[in-house]
């Protein structure tokens, strides 16, 4: 997949309401409340355009927050969105990251928050293009009223883009083809999704 394509794969990746029928209570963010951040970010970040040679930073650095998801193929959709803070070095050309505070259904369980988190490690800003970025990514998540688990072992891949006058002003990121995808201990198709801001 081009880079430059990142952006238009993740509008399959947007999120619908979860139809677990459930609903978390323990104050922090129902799915339906990060789901529809996450599309606002989604649709903010691909109305973007690409970070171009000439605009993208090599000096300093940057901290983007937004939103990730996790999209499994179980016989009833696993749908899992959270919190994505991920730290660029355009110095050095690094990346790192982390996805936490899940919370989704498994296999049409109910609604409930995420234990674990989705570590991005070994980054690499600029290796194709010069808005590109890596990284590899290993994590469980595992549901807190349930005990289901979700393993995610891969990376990621995705871009930067510009907005207005801020160079490389968000991010967007979707799972590369090797990633593999376990819930409760079964390999399964699935997709990630990342969309972030500074």
């Amino acid at each position: 997949m081009r880079f430059t394509a990142v952006s238009a794969a993740l509008s399959a990746i947007a999120l619908g309401a979860c139809d677990s029928g459930t609903t978390v209570t323990d104050g922090t963010p129902s799915y339906a409340t990060q789901a529809a951040a996450y599309n606002a970010m989604l649709d903010d970040v691909r109305a973007m355009p690409v970070t171009t040679s000439a605009t993208m930073p090599n000096t300093g650095g940057a901290t983007y927050d937004g939103y990730a998801t996790v999209l499994v193929d179980t016989p009833t959709q696993t749908a899992v969105v959270g919190d994505a803070v991920l730290t660029a070095d355009f110095a050095d050309g690094s990346l790192t990251g982390n996805l936490s505070n899940f919370v989704g259904s498994v296999n049409g369980a109910g609604e409930e928050d995420f234990a674990g988190a989705i570590g991005l490690k070994d980054g690499v800003i600029g290796a194709t293009t010069a808005s590109s970025l890596t990284a590899d990514m290993k994590g469980t998540l595992t549901g807190n009223d349930t005990g289901n688990t979700v393993t995610v072992i891969g990376g990621v891949q995705g871009e930067f883009h510009d907005d207005g006058g801020v160079n490389a002003a968000g991010l967007a990121a979707l799972e590369t083809a090797d990633t593999d995808f376990i819930v409760n201990g079964t390999g399964r198709d699935g997709d990630v999704g990342i969309v972030a801001r500074r």
